[in-house]
């Protein structure tokens, strides 16, 4: 019985995501698999294990540090190339076997209940929320985080565990951290295991060795951390708020994951969360009252049997990301694939609980229909990652609406760093298709979403690519117009004045093109492209 649930839940599970081989590398896969000319070299991906990866890539160091998620990516590379086909296949495979072990872990849980554990491990296999883990290629690190953690848990969640069983567990959870730094939070799970279930608590011996096994995998990962990135603690934001503001961020932040589980709907990689001020919307407050009622029922309930098990499984899970400390992007969606798992277990709880006191159709109905919709969802979602286009077009759809009259309130620094960002790229992206109107439009739109306590660099950004965009098509003043804006906070401004003095130079003023080529070498003296304008000029 239990094989043939776990075959049904494969099929259904490769039928739903299936569609996802068709989607092509959006986002990050791009900057860090399709345009990565080192992605497929064995010996920087096993160099990233003690040295800095993700900042030579432009990816944020100061939080990254994720060798065994690179090695995956170097295999499937080396694998296969740059078909994204094979990308796709190797996350849907590993998100197949975390659905079969979440059935297993949920047969531990509820031994004997192989058709409620089949229904958790359904949902959890279908739920939307995870998407974007699954089919965004770079997402696969919250996958393997999670399939690493349920095989440590269940090692460790054995009524007789082995000191080589014990040893092999506190393995997986260090690679589990070496995927990704959510996974600090499983040695948590194992407590919350030992405490609410009295039955299956292990003995005082056995907790001892998996403390300390776990505890020298933890030193092995923060040694190897340190030497590699160091410590690497996110960041404060550049924005300050009053405490009170900071504890109910902490609640928002849990009522919008709850939210997310609850009801996943409107899906975007990217939160406008909201940082709680007197203004704040109706939907916010709500927000809030959700998290405070959600914490509130994992204190009381936690030692209730699984079921407090489940409910405190996803704040447990979610203490990482909870703003707790301010984190310098508040919410995103992939980190609830693990959450999720007591999320779906819960579910499966209340589905036995309907079963009992209406029937066992109508429970099978419901869940049916839940499986269903969530399927639905899911195919419909992985349309947005069938080019990077749609994918950002998409979160342009779902992102909410960022009042102008309040972009100048650093209470909205979320959404208008995503409104920028996202509009940005939608610019780089229409630009390298050669769709110059269309890339025209959303760098525009970006400088509009460009607040006034944004770092200068945002902005100057924006200014220079408009800048090189008119000066292909030749709209002199207005190159010279934007590339002037973009000089005062220009990263790189030697470029910013050998294109000026390019702009000069098809406008006919040889000696404003020359004192622009000499102002660049000036700030970098072996800065080429202004040398050869130079040069050029003066022949």
């Amino acid at each position: 019985m239990t094989i043939r649930l776990a075959f049904i839940l494969a099929l259904i599970t490769l039928a739903c995501y299936g569609p996802a081989l068709q989607a092509d590398f959006v986002a990050g896969d791009r900057q860090f698999i399709l345009k990565n000319e080192l992605a497929a070299d064995l010996g920087t991906a096993l160099q990233s294990f003690i040295a800095d990866y993700w900042s030579t890539l432009g990816g944020e160091a100061f939080v990254y540090y994720r060798p065994l998620t690179v090695l995956t990516h170097c295999i499937d590379t080396n694998l296969w190339g740059l078909d994204p086909a094979g990308h796709h296949a190797t996350n849907i495979a590993l998100h197949l076997i975390v659905s079969l072990l979440v059935f297993a872990l949920f047969l531990r849980l509820l031994p004997g209940r192989s058709t409620l554990c089949f229904a958790g491990a359904l949902l959890f296999a279908l739920h939307p929320i995870h998407t974007h883990s699954v089919v965004y290629v770079m997402g696969r690190t919250d996958v393997l985080a999670a399939l690493f953690c349920v095989i440590s848990l269940l090692l460790l969640c054995r009524q007789s565990c082995t000191l080589m069983q014990h040893a092999l567990a506190a393995l997986c959870w260090l690679a589990a951290l070496l995927c990704k730094e959510i996974a600090v939070t499983m040695p948590l799970l194992y407590g919350l295991y030992c405490l609410a279930e009295p039955a299956h608590r292990p003995s005082r011996a056995q907790f001892m060795r998996a403390a300390a096994l776990l505890s020298s995998a933890l030193a092995v990962y923060l040694v190897l951390r340190i030497s590699a990135i160091g410590l690497g603690a996110a960041p404060e934001t550049a924005l300050t708020y009053a405490p009170w503001q900071r504890g109910l961020l902490v609640l928002m932040t849990l009522g919008f994951y709850c939210a997310k589980l609850l009801l996943p709907l409107n899906l975007c990689y990217y939160s406008n969360l909201v940082v709680p001020h007197p203004g704040m919307s109706a939907v916010d407050i709500l927000l809030i009252a959700s998290g405070a009622a959600c914490a509130a029922g994992m204190v009381i309930f936690w030692r209730k049997g699984i079921a407090g098990m489940a409910l405190a499984w996803i704040g447990i899970t979610l203490l990482p990301v909870l703003n707790i400390v301010t984190l310098p992007v508040l919410a995103k969606e992939n980190y609830l694939y693990l959450p999720s798992i007591g999320f779906c277990l819960l579910a499966a709880l209340a589905l036995d609980f309907l079963r009992r006191r209406l029937s066992a159709t109508i429970a099978v109905i419901v869940c049916a229909a839940i499986a269903l919709l969530y399927g639905i969802q899911v195919y419909l979602r992985t349309l947005d990652y069938r080019d990077p286009a749609a994918y950002l077009l998409s979160a342009v759809r779902a992102m909410r609406p960022l009042p102008p009259e309040e972009l100048g309130n650093t209470h909205y620094f979320e959404g208008a760093k995503n409104w920028f960002t996202t509009c940005r790229n939608l610019g780089y992206l229409f630009e390298e298709r050669k769709a110059p109107d269309r890339a025209e439009y959303w760098f525009v739109q970006a400088l509009g979403y460009t607040a006034d306590y944004f770092d200068p660099a945002y902005a100057a950004e924006c200014h220079q690519a408009l800048g090189e965009l008119y000066l292909k098509q030749k709209r002199l003043l207005e190159a010279h117009a934007q590339l002037g804006a973009a000089l005062p906070g220009a990263a790189q401004p030697q470029r910013v004045y050998n294109l000026l003095g390019v702009c000069a130079a098809m406008g006919n003023d040889p000696k404003a093109a020359e004192a622009f080529f000499m102002k660049a070498l000036e700030i970098d003296p072996g800065f080429q492209p202004a040398g050869a304008n130079l040069a050029r000029l003066r022949r």
